[in-house]
């Protein structure tokens, strides 16, 4: 039996190129493949190890802090009460003074209002008597009496000497509210007028 060289030589050049093509397109990449995966995983071990690591000396840290947080509890502790106990009473003590200055602010308020009542009282039935009495002089003299009682104190206040004047002048100055004049009926403008030009000319 010859045998066809030709053909043998051919087999073992394609088996060649087979192999070598084997190798650059699958065997190589295969192994990069493995060792970029082995890479991989040995990174991850050495940060899992890493973390271990860290998370064992913040064990130890946490450990050393709770036996120094348990050394410390009793003298904490104590401190806290007595502060605790400080802080109460100066509470207590600052509550009972806003309550006893709250009482006292209740009764000033409730005596200016009860004083401020009687005050409005009394000038409603002065009104009353007054606007009573007026109708019954009008109606006896038919008169205006508004305007002669005005006229009359206008009048009275002309006639007062530089004694009085001072005196007045002297009793203003020695007291804090200012100068009011009360009336039990609206003062006519012109009535108005001539009273503050009388106050301003001897005041």
């Amino acid at each position: 039996m010859l045998l066809d060289w030709f053909t043998i030589v051919a087999q073992i050049v394609n088996f060649l190129l087979l192999v070598v093509l084997l190798k650059y397109f699958l065997y190589d990449r295969i192994i990069r493949a493995m060792d970029e995966r082995e890479a991989r995983i040995a990174a991850r071990m050495q940060e899992a190890e890493a973390r271990q690591a860290k998370a064992e000396r913040e064990a130890d840290n946490y450990r050393q802090q709770r036996q120094e947080l348990e050394g410390q509890r009793a003298e904490l502790l104590a401190r806290a009460k007595v502060e605790a106990d400080t802080r109460r009473d100066a509470l207590l003590e600052k509550a009972r003074a806003e309550v006893d200055t709250m009482q006292a602010g209740w009764r000033q308020v409730l005596r200016q209002e009860q004083a401020a009542f009687l005050q409005e009282l009394s000038l409603r039935a002065g009104q009353h008597v007054y606007a009573t009495a007026r109708r019954a002089l009008r109606d006896l003299a038919g008169a205006d009496v508004e305007a002669q009682m005005i006229a009359a104190f206008l009048e009275r206040l002309q006639s007062l000497d530089g004694q009085d004047w001072h005196a007045i002048a002297k009793a203003l100055h020695a007291s804090a509210q200012p100068l009011a004049v009360a009336s039990a009926f609206d003062l006519p403008p012109q009535a108005r007028q001539q009273l503050v030009e009388i106050l301003r000319h001897y005041l």
